[in-house]
C-alpha cells in the first residue's frame, strides 16, 4: 500500500528523505514533473491540471495517500484536489509548517518560497492568523529552484541570488521559512547569507502530518517515476539522496 509523493522537480526529493525516516517499512511511488518545472511561474490553473493528472497516474498504480512535495502545488491546489479526490488522504507541505514555526515561535519571520506561492500569501496568511503579533516578511525567489535543479549549490551565481534576494532581511528576521523544498538543498549559502538565522525546513513537519498513513512492505524501496531525461533525473537523485 504504496503513498505516492508528487514533486514538480526535484526539490521533493527532500521530503521523500523525510518520509522515509518517518516511515521506514512504507514504500513511496515518487513523480518528478522535471519536464514542465519549474512550478513557481505557472497559473494556479495550469498547476492544478499537472497536479489533478499526477494524482491519476499514481492512483492507478496503487498509491493510497497522497503527498504534495511542492509549495507551489501545496498553496495553489490543494484544496481543489482534496474536492476532486475525496476518497485519498493529500498532504501538502505548508499547511504542516504552521506546526514548525510554532515550534521555533520566531517573532520576525520571513518566507521565501516560488512566485506562486508568494503570490497566493497562503502561507503568509497562515502565520498571521496563528499570530496576529508576529512580523512575517515575504519573497519570492526564482533563481533558487532552477540553479538547485542544475546542482548549483554554492558557488558565484547562486551566492550572488542569495545576496541579491536576501541581503535586505540581515537583522529583520530571527527565523527564515524554506517554503520551497527545492531550498534545503541551499542551506549552506542561505546561512551565509543570513548568519544567526534559525532555518525552517518543513519537510520534517509534512512527513508526521503523513506518518499515519504509514504502512509495512517487504517491497519498501521507493520507485521513481519522471516526466523528463531518466539519466539526469537518476544524477540528480543520486546526489541528493544518495541512491
Amino acid at each position: 500500500m504504496p503513498i505516492g509523493v508528487i514533486d514538480s522537480g526535484l526539490g521533493g526529493l527532500t521530503v521523500l528523505r523525510a518520509l522515509r525516516v518517518a516511515m521506514p517499512d512504507t514504500q513511496f511511488l515518487y513523480y518528478g514533473d522535471t519536464a514542465r518545472a519549474p512550478y513557481g511561474g505557472r497559473p494556479p490553473h495550469e498547476l492544478l491540471s499537472f497536479g489533478r493528472d499526477i494524482v491519476a497516474f499514481l492512483l492507478e498504480r496503487g498509491a493510497t495517500a497522497i503527498v504534495l512535495a511542492c509549495g507551489s502545488l501545496s498553496s495553489t491546489a490543494y484544496d481543489a484536489l482534496c474536492a476532486e479526490f475525496p476518497h485519498i488522504s493529500i498532504t501538502d507541505v505548508l499547511r504542516p509548517g504552521v506546526a514548525a514555526v510554532q515550534a521555533a515561535n520566531p517573532s520576525r519571520v520571513g518566507i521565501i518560497a516560488t512566485e506562486a506561492t508568494i503570490r497566493s500569501r497562503f502561507f503568509e496568511n497562515l502565520l498571521r492568523q496563528d499570530d496576529p503579533n508576529r512580523t512575517v516578511l515575504t519573497r519570492a525567489c526564482p533563481l533558487f529552484a532552477p540553479l538547485a535543479e542544475r546542482g548549483i549549490f554554492t558557488g558565484t551565481p547562486i551566492q550572488w541570488a542569495a545576496n541579491h534576494y536576501l541581503h535586505e532581511w540581515r537583522g529583520q528576521i530571527d527565523a527564515l521559512v524554506l517554503a520551497c523544498t527545492h531550498y534545503p538543498l541551499l542551506l549552506d549559502v542561505l546561512h551565509e547569507t543570513l548568519p544567526g538565522v534559525q532555518m525552517i525546513d518543513l519537510s520534517a513537519s509534512a512527513a508526521q502530518m503523513a506518518a499515519p498513513h504509514a504502512t509495512s512492505d517487504a517491497t519498501n524501496q521507493p520507485i521513481f517515476h519522471t516526466s523528463g531525461d531518466k539519466e539526469t533525473f537518476d544524477v540528480a537523485a543520486r546526489r541528493i539522496i544518495g541512491h
